[in-house]
């Protein structure tokens, strides 16, 4: 007879997902919408961590920083509009935009489809299996020196291209402004800035490469994130965020000692100024010329005296809701879904766009591009950008997106487990195949499928053939009980 053995706290977690969902659709949310969609999207993320950490081990991984940025980025104005209204007055808030009652049927339904993708992830986690190597303690160290070398090979053969690019960029944008360099960036090849911008893997394999020699780690660290924090500047700010993030992560992730309250402390504070450099940024983004950098200092201490910094990150990253809003009330009321052929058409992203062909099926398939083309925005705000949860509901509509979510949900959570598995592990040069795609699926959250399959494809390759170089030892492992 066949014993299938249930883990109590996924099956605990489930129950949980079961009554919310009910409660979801049971409720009346014409009254206190925007607090009672606060309070469900909040749960939602509270009670992943507790069960993640009971099921996992770990509080800190893939999953949870995949599942707090789609938290920040689509509820983040949801937040402030239900528990802090009054902060809200002279704000900027791109859901008010729409009628309250649209606001909260949309939101609703994004906040079912959060909460059964952070039940497909919960399925497919797993508690860490510790792995030994039958190594002796310098073949190891032989094994290290090559990985090292990997991530070296890999920043050398992208970076330059990449510091080449930013350059140019970064003069233009702090001369002539921001709108100038973008348009100066739109005419290089797509492909040569996406080769540049791929020796993000190489500084996160070099990072994991370091665990064991923390001062260089830090320092490491600190240089990496230094040149995106400079890059910032120019006004790129979106896709540096999330490299910063993933760096971090890493570190973390990797770092040996227990991570004590003073240096908790520290990171929150860095955090902090973190936030305020990126808004100062944004203050700063009309000066041009010397009086940019002048202006930067100034409205830096602007920004520290004078604004709530917590108020502004809702405020500015809590912008991605209101795409996915418009996919939900404005594009499926005139519309059908696309049924999965938006994101086909999103694949011919992988070709370099060599004399147009490419350029123009990948935009059939950019969902936002396509909002703003049939008039499905509003006209009070149309800079949208790309949304995770609004790609899915342009694709798959209402239903199909959450059946759609519940699947994607089941992969994250088993890239998660094997990226996991083989951190505790340290097979690290395994590890470098799974971080194309955690990289593309962490900026998937705010950007659109075409530029995260092209960067997991061209990914996987750079790894592969930067392998080829490099004669890696195989290590035998076995699963303790």
């Amino acid at each position: 007879m066949m014993v299938i053995m249930v883990n109590k706290y996924k099956f605990g977690y489930s129950i949980f997902q079961i009554v919310f969902l009910v409660c979801m659709s049971a409720i009346s949310f014409e009254t206190n919408g925007y607090f009672l969609l606060a309070v469900a999207s909040t749960l939602q993320l509270v009670v992943f961590f507790y069960f993640n950490l009971k099921v996992t081990g770990e509080i800190l991984n893939f999953s949870t920083l995949f599942l707090i940025l789609l938290y920040v980025f689509h509820f983040g104005q949801i937040i402030l509009l239900g528990f802090f209204p009054e902060l809200t007055h002279n704000q900027q808030i791109t859901l008010l935009y729409f009628s309250e009652k649209n606001c909260v049927q949309s939101m609703r339904l994004i906040t079912v489809i959060y909460s059964v993708m952070a039940w497909g992830i919960m399925i497919s986690s797993k508690r860490k299996i510790e792995r030994f190597y039958v190594l002796s303690n310098s073949a190891k160290m032989i094994d290290y020196d090559l990985f090292r070398r990997k991530a070296l090979m890999m920043i050398g053969l992208s970076f330059p291209v990449k510091v080449v690019i930013d350059a140019i960029f970064f003069v233009i944008a702090i001369t002539q402004g921001e709108r100038i360099g973008v348009i100066w960036l739109s005419s290089i090849p797509n492909f040569i800035v996406v080769y540049g911008n791929l020796s993000i893997i190489g500084f996160c394999l070099l990072i994991v490469s370091l665990k064991y020699d923390e001062h260089k780690q830090m320092r490491a660290l600190v240089l990496i994130c230094t040149y995106y924090l400079l890059l910032m500047l120019s006004g790129r700010r979106s896709e540096n965020v999330v490299y910063v993030c993933i760096l971090v992560f890493f570190y973390v992730k990797t770092y040996k000692r227990k991570i004590g309250f003073l240096k908790v402390v520290v990171l929150v504070a860095l955090a902090y100024l973190f936030l305020a450099f990126l808004f100062t940024i944004v203050y700063s983004r009309a000066q041009v010329g010397a009086q940019a950098l002048t202006s930067f200092t100034d409205t830096f201490k602007w920004v520290l005296k004078e604004k709530n910094i917590f108020v502004e990150s809702l405020r500015e990253y809590g912008n991605t809701g209101y795409t996915a809003i418009c996919v939900d009330s404005l594009w499926l009321n005139n519309y059908a879904p696309t049924y999965g052929t938006s994101l086909l058409y999103s694949c011919s992203a992988i070709i370099p766009n060599i004399g147009g062909v490419a350029g123009w099926i990948t935009e059939l398939g950019n969902f936002a591009v396509q909002l703003k083309r049939a008039g499905m925005v509003t006209e009070l705000y149309q800079n949208i950008g790309g949304s995770l949860i609004a790609e899915i509901l342009f694709n798959f509509g209402r239903v199909g997106s959450v059946i759609v979510s519940f699947i994607l949900g089941l992969g994250i959570g088993i890239i998660n487990k094997k990226s996991q598995a083989l951190t505790a592990s340290e097979e690290f040069i395994k590890l470098s195949y799974y971080i194309p795609a955690i990289v593309s699926i962490l900026y998937w959250v705010r950007d659109v499928f075409g530029g995260g399959i092209r960067t997991t494809v061209w990914g996987l390759l750079f790894v592969y053939i930067s392998k080829r170089f490099i004669t890696g030892r195989k290590y035998e492992t076995f699963t303790s009980d």
